[in-house]
């Protein structure tokens, strides 16, 4: 059996930890980037003008309805905040007359710093748990800061501004409330939001022939997301999961390819 130099085993245990961390860095950069569709989404085309405050006193919500079946895996909200208004915490909740009801489906949480003071921006929450959600039901997305105030004489302002606009997509508008959910108001306009759902897609049963045809074939198709000239559908890039495996593996083998011909 051929004896490498001291050197040259010290270089390929040095190689493995580096393809090692090479690979963890690319798994970890897949599973960050691996976020559902774009179902729905209101955009405030570039201009801002309205918003509603989210403090302590008042919670506020943004309505839904589902264009697909599937994980609800994040929402976005455009947002700033003034002075440091704490963590913003949002729960999804099913509809009943455009209203939050029962219990809440899937929360997340946001941090303060996650969020912009200088210029509006659009905010993120991902759900670690995501909701399952069906195409056709509403959903309503309740964001709460409870350490957070509208300021007065004694105490400076820290709170959130939660833009909003006219011409909402069908299904999408504004709640809020003021006494802690008890009662609940909708608006007739929209925060600029967005949803993203992974699909479940649904294996064909094992008793079912090669020329049967597979749900996903079926005549019946998924209602499609409601679309109006401020909405728009996108594809996040889901699909780039399979080009990010083949771009790594093709590295990782580039890599040990060099340290083979190196030892020959």
């Amino acid at each position: 059996m051929k004896k490498f130099p001291k050197s040259v085993m010290t270089g390929i245990f040095t190689v493995v930890c580096v393809v090692t961390v090479a690979v963890t860095s690319l798994f970890s950069a897949i599973a960050a980037n691996a976020v559902g569709n774009l179902d729905q989404q209101f955009t405030s085309g570039g201009t801002y003008s309205s918003y509603g405050a989210l403090s302590s006193t008042i919670l506020r919500g943004q309505s839904f309805t589902a264009g697909s079946n599937g994980l609800l895996d994040r929402i976005t909200i455009d947002m700033r905040k003034t002075g440091n208004p704490g963590v913003i915490n949002g729960s999804l909740y099913l509809a009943s007359n455009g209203v939050p009801s029962g219990s809440p489906l899937a929360v997340t949480t946001v941090n303060e710093t996650d969020v912009s003071s200088s210029s509006v921006t659009s905010v993120i929450f991902d759900f670690s748990s995501p909701a399952t959600v069906t195409a056709g039901t509403s959903y309503v997305f309740v964001l709460a800061a409870p350490n957070a105030v509208s300021g007065g004489m004694m105490s400076p302002p820290k709170f959130y501004s939660i833009y909003n606009g006219p011409a909402a997509p069908t299904g999408m508008l504004e709640v809020w409330s003021t006494d802690a959910g008890s009662t609940w108001s909708v608006g007739s306009w929209s925060f600029f939001a967005a949803s993203y759902i992974t699909p479940v897609v649904q294996s064909s049963p094992s008793s079912s022939s090669s020329s049967s045809p597979s749900p996903s074939s079926s005549s019946t198709s998924t209602p499609s997301p409601s679309v109006t000239a401020n909405s728009s559908l996108a594809d996040t890039g889901i699909h780039g999961y399979e080009n990010e495996l083949i771009l790594g593996s093709g590295v990782i083998f580039v890599i040990l390819g060099s340290v083979g011909l190196n030892l020959s």
